[in-house]
């Protein structure tokens, strides 16, 4: 059942996916998936589906900040339950419509835009922009 998103911060935009598979135990198998404790159904920017009867994957085409945090897969049977968790750590950054943006905000107090920092990992920080004076 282990399984990890890998050892690299993975980059805003790009896919990522899990593996749940259980080696051992009794069928059926209920097998689900949770993010920061919250069930994790299918949608739009992440799947779940079943491989079979004893494999699920886990898919999120684009990722983004609210894909940060643990993911639990959770497989259970009658004879009991079994967890095991991956933390998804995410590179964040800005688009260029995102900076054109920021920089107006920075004209608008004649100041222009100096940088723009944007932190995900491991912990969701404040996306800052640093405007100077010229």
């Amino acid at each position: 059942m282990p399984f990890s998103f890998g050892s690299a911060i993975v980059n805003e935009g790009d896919m990522a996916q899990l593996t749940c598979f259980v080696q051992r135990g009794d069928e059926p198998l209920r097998i689900s998936w949770s993010l920061k404790g919250d069930t994790i159904s299918s949608g739009p920017s992440m799947t779940t589906t079943m491989i079979g009867t004893r494999t699920s994957m886990l898919m999120i085409s684009s990722v983004g900040y609210r894909h940060v945090g643990s993911y639990t897969c959770t497989a259970s049977n009658k004879a009991g339950t079994v967890s095991h968790a991956a933390e998804l750590n995410v590179n964040g950054k800005f688009t260029q419509g995102e900076v054109d943006r920021k920089a107006l905000e920075c004209a608008d107090l004649s100041w222009r835009l100096f940088e723009i920092v944007v932190s995900y990992f491991p912990r969701a920080t404040s996306d800052w922009t640093f405007c100077i004076c010229v």
